[in-house]
């Protein structure tokens, strides 16, 4: 379960040349993700269904970076890191139009990297690093 009050900033679309590598079974040119702590992320139901996956050594061992899916049709949840999850809001049952709102997509990261251009009026951003604020604010970091 997610906290509701931290469903504001923390969602973007990335467009990184890796994707293609990373996520070839979405064949996207970028992908939809949100951002939060790992502290603010609480399963409280179905977690002994996840299976850990880290391609770069193609071992399913609980190793941080990793990739969470599926154990039992592999299809991708959300990456984790050491203190952040990346999920696909496209996988969130949101119930309302006002959690809709807040889980929309905030920006671009990484549009440097794009293979299409995205006219939708959101910030594009090419900093190596993002930082969504929880007030709304964005930081880049060259």
């Amino acid at each position: 379960m997610v906290n509701p009050h931290l469903l504001s900033s923390s969602s973007q679309h990335t467009h990184t040349h890796t994707l293609a590598n990373t996520r070839p079974e979405t064949a996207a040119p970028f992908q939809w993700a949100a951002i939060f702590k790992k502290t603010d992320i609480n399963f409280t139901k179905g977690h002994h269904n996840l299976e850990w996956y880290d391609p770069s050594t193609k071992s399913i061992a609980h190793s941080l970076p990793c990739k969470v899916r599926c154990n039992f049709c592999h299809s991708p949840i959300f990456d984790e890191g050491r203190n952040m999850i990346l999920l696909f809001p496209s996988l969130v049952h949101l119930k309302t139009k006002e959690a809709k709102h807040k889980f929309r997509p905030r920006c671009h990261m990484f549009y440097g990297q794009r293979v299409i251009d995205i006219p939708d009026g959101l910030p594009k951003w090419t900093g190596k690093l993002l930082c969504l604020c929880l007030c709304g604010r964005v930081f880049v970091i060259n």
